[in-house]
């Protein structure tokens, strides 16, 4: 509905409150009471205004005082008898950037991504809605062509990318994939988030060779440290596992018998279940963890802050400031160094390896490989101090 004289009388009550919300003015919205009342809002969404702000009763007035509110900044009204050609419509019936957002993050990502990356696309639709919303843009309207949707997710990465221009990478990545599953979906007549550009990324070559690994093993040898967080960052270097995937680790996904981990695909990154083969050294630290543990206990109860804190303090005693991201650099180098082929490794780590056959012919595991390789790795270690 778009709000006028005509629209607002044919409003009624209902027997309880409901909310109808303008199709041309982002946060605009009319309450209508189980009583009969009513009352005009602009829901707010920005720091200077904390609080939903009260327009009025009547369209007369709400909307000269909604106008008036964000004239600055904000580009024209659009006129209430304005309709743009179908055909040159971003959106299809009934359908707005905030029904995208919702469908493609429940029907899409909750079931394709892991809970981190999740979060991140939660955190970037978010970050553009309100962008949108604060610059009063087309696309958060039901009014908007393609041509108009991409100029404006141009603008906010633009924005963003003056301080975050590697996050700004990921947000591109995020919107068109997003948009590609609307289109898919037929939520929208086409992608407007395709071949945006992007800043080009360089790897940084961040890790420890042996002898930054032998000082930062003898630090949380002999530090003073929470034992629970140095055996995980301990785990990081024997298994290449991330850090997330550490601390959401139980008691159930570890088998003694076949020394192995299986993670399963909500608690890795890409979406994506993961083996993972342990040698000695971490079959021995895991077991002295979790001896007393059953089902769903986590084997490190600590929150990620936790490991990110001691890895940089232990670190940078050691002369070289490293995370947990650069420990699991470190153990794909330390596999590197020790003959283990890029492919095993790349399956340690649980990247892609691409192809249609990986993808839909060849199944097999690795696992003994994989096995191979991380024994390598933790007889290395035990030569450069490692103690569990």
């Amino acid at each position: 509905m778009i709000f006028n004289a005509e629209t607002i009388k044919q409003v009624k009550p209902l027997g309880k409150k409901y909310t109808i919300r303008d199709e041309s003015r982002p946060n605009l919205e009319l309450r209508v009471y189980a009583n009969g009342s009513r009352q005009f809002y602009y829901r707010s969404r920005t720091k200077l205004y904390t609080k939903d702000v009260k327009l009025g009763d009547t369209v007369d007035i709400a909307l000269p005082l909604y106008d008036a509110l964000f004239r600055t900044s904000h580009i024209p009204a659009v006129p209430t008898n304005f309709e743009a050609p179908a055909s040159n419509q971003l959106f299809e019936e009934n359908v707005t950037i905030t029904t995208v957002k919702q469908r493609f993050l429940r029907e899409y990502a909750s079931a394709n991504v892991g809970d981190v990356t999740l979060t991140q696309y939660i955190n970037f639709v978010n970050e553009l809605i309100v962008f949108l919303e604060d610059n009063r843009a087309r696309l958060a309207t039901t009014v908007c062509t393609p041509a108009e949707a991409r100029k404006e997710i141009k603008a906010f990465l633009a924005q963003v990318r003056l301080v975050y221009p590697i996050k700004a990478n990921r947000m591109a990545s995020c919107y068109c994939k997003m948009f590609a599953w609307a289109e898919d979906n037929l939520l929208v007549t086409s992608n407007p988030a395709t071949k945006l550009p992007r800043v080009k990324e360089k790897a940084v070559k961040r890790f420890m060779d042996d002898t930054r690994l032998q000082k930062f093993l003898r630090v949380l040898n002999n530090s003073k440290f929470d034992p629970v967080t140095v055996d995980a960052l301990k785990l990081i270097l024997l298994t290449g596992m991330r850090s997330g995937e550490v601390q959401k680790l139980t008691r159930d996904m570890i088998d003694f018998v076949a020394r192995r981990i299986v993670l399963p695909a909500e608690v890795c990154k890409n979406g994506r279940a993961h083996l993972i083969a342990l040698s000695q050294e971490a079959t021995a630290l895991l077991y002295k963890r979790s001896e007393e543990l059953q089902g769903h206990q986590k084997v490190f109860p600590k929150g990620n802050g936790a490991f990110h804190q001691a890895c940089e303090r232990a670190s940078l005693r050691a002369g070289y400031r490293a995370t947990p991201h650069v420990l699991r650099k470190s153990f794909a180098t330390l596999a590197g160094s020790l003959g283990v082929s890029t492919e095993i490794i790349s399956r340690m780590l649980n990247h892609t390896v691409g192809g249609i056959t990986t993808a839909h012919y060849a199944f097999y595991e690795y696992e003994s490989e994989k096995r191979e390789a991380c024994s390598r790795v933790g007889n290395k270690l035990l030569k450069l101090g490692l103690s569990h």
